[in-house]
């Protein structure tokens, strides 16, 4: 099996979850350059995701060990998305606050499902 083959099971296994795995948006700051100003810009790019939050002691045991969690931090799993997650990144959800990535791991290498932490 491929990389695009999993990535479609991945998607696929999301999108049949329905609102058990709840939707999300994540929001990525990028700069730019007007050149007919000379002025930097600012703009926003974001993509659906599906957010799974994790709670397990298990998966903060495997996976993030030396990473500091404080009390107040999610540990959830991000897929479905157009481009991957990355440290800086906000995701929006529905009647939550926004909350940073402030670690994130692509831990199958295929850019389909991320475990992030996010504040």
């Amino acid at each position: 099996m491929n990389r695009a083959d999993i990535v479609k099971k991945v998607n696929a296994a999301l999108e049949r979850a329905g609102d058990v795995v709840p939707a999300g948006t994540l929001v990525r700051a990028t700069t730019g350059y007007d050149t007919d100003t000379g002025q930097a810009t600012s703009t926003e790019a974001s993509t659906p995701c599906k957010v799974l939050f994790d709670r397990s002691q298990q998966t903060i045991k495997d996976f993030l060990s030396g990473v500091t969690i404080a009390p107040t931090d999610l540990v959830a799993w991000l897929g479905y998305m157009t481009f991957g997650a990355k440290g800086g990144d906000v995701l929006r959800m529905d009647g939550q606050p926004d909350r940073t990535v402030v670690w994130c791991e692509d831990l199958l290498q295929l850019g389909a499902l991320y475990l992030v932490v996010v504040r």
